[in-house]
C-alpha cells in the first residue's frame, strides 16, 4: 500500500481549522530524538487531539493492557536505528483477515506541535503513528471524527465484540460475567450514555464523564455491615 496521502475531503477538513494545520512534518523534523515505542506503551501513553475519535483513543488505550494483542497491531520490531527508511508498518483486522498498513513517517503539525493522537511522552511517536495507519485504512483523518469503541476494538483485536445495557442486566450476574472475563485477557469497555444528555461530555457527581469510554482493569468485593458490594475499577 502507499504512503498515506490526504484525501480531498480530509484537506478540506483541515482548511477549515487553520492552513497551517496542513503542514506534515517527519518525525525528526518534530523531535530531535523520535522514539517509536519509550519504556513500554501503556494506556496512560495516548492522549487526544483535535480529532473528535475518543473512541479510538479508548480501544487503544485498552488495548495496550494486553500486550500481545498490541504487539499483533504495532510490531514492536521497529525503532530509529540503522534500518530506519522512514516508513512504518501496522496491522488490523479488515473484511475477516488480518491487514498490514504501511505509512510514511510524516505527522499533521500545528507550529511545530502534533495535532491529532499523540503520546504523553514528546519524544514517542507510536500511538500518533498508529492513528495515521487507521486512518489509511478507512481513507482519511475525517473518517475518524465520529465512531464506536466497538468497531475499534474489533479491528485491533480480530475478536468477537459484545454489547449490553448494564441497566436491562441484574448487576450481580454482570459481575460474575466480569469476574469470569477479567482473568481470561478479555478487553472490557465501559460507558455512560443518558438518553436525555443534551452535553456530550457532562461530568458527574462521581467524577465520571457520559459519553466517554473506560477500561475496565480489575474487580473487587468489599464487604461492610450492609452486606457486601461489587466494585469495578
Amino acid at each position: 500500500m502507499n504512503p498515506f496521502l490526504g484525501s480531498s475531503a480530509e484537506l478540506d477538513f483541515l482548511a477549515q481549522m487553520s492552513d497551517e494545520l496542513n503542514n506534515k512534518l517527519a518525525l525528526e523534523e518534530i523531535c530531535a530524538r523520535p522514539k517509536f515505542i519509550a519504556d513500554g506503551a501503556t494506556r496512560f501513553d495516548v492522549e487526544q487531539g483535535e480529532l473528535g475519535d475518543t473512541w479510538l483513543l479508548q480501544a487503544v488505550s485498552t488495548l495496550t493492557l494486553t500486550p500481545k494483542f498490541l504487539d499483533r497491531v504495532v510490531p514492536p520490531d521497529q525503532a530509529f536505528d540503522h534500518t530506519y527508511c522512514g516508513i512504518f508498518r501496522f496491522r488490523f483486522w479488515h473484511f475477516g483477515e488480518w491487514v498490514e498498513v504501511i505509512i510514511d513517517d510524516r505527522l499533521p503539525t500545528f507550529k511545530g506541535r502534533l495535532v491529532y493522537l499523540h503520546s504523553t511522552d514528546p519524544s514517542e511517536f507510536w500511538a500518533a503513528l498508529l492513528e495515521k495507519a487507521y486512518a489509511k485504512l478507512y481513507g482519511s483523518y475525517e473518517a475518524l471524527q465520529q465512531g464506536f469503541t466497538t468497531r475499534a476494538l474489533q479491528d485491533l483485536t480480530g475478536g468477537i465484540v459484545q454489547s449490553f445495557s448494564l441497566t436491562q442486566q441484574d448487576k450481580f450476574l454482570t459481575y460474575q460475567v466480569l469476574n469470569s472475563a477479567v482473568p481470561r485477557s478479555t478487553l472490557l469497555v465501559a460507558s455512560i450514555n443518558l438518553e436525555k444528555d443534551n452535553k456530550r461530555n457532562l461530568r458527574l457527581r462521581n467524577g465520571l464523564v457520559t459519553q466517554h469510554a473506560y477500561s475496565v482493569t480489575g474487580l473487587a468485593r468489599v464487604r461492610s455491615k450492609l452486606g457486601e458490594t461489587p466494585l469495578v475499577r
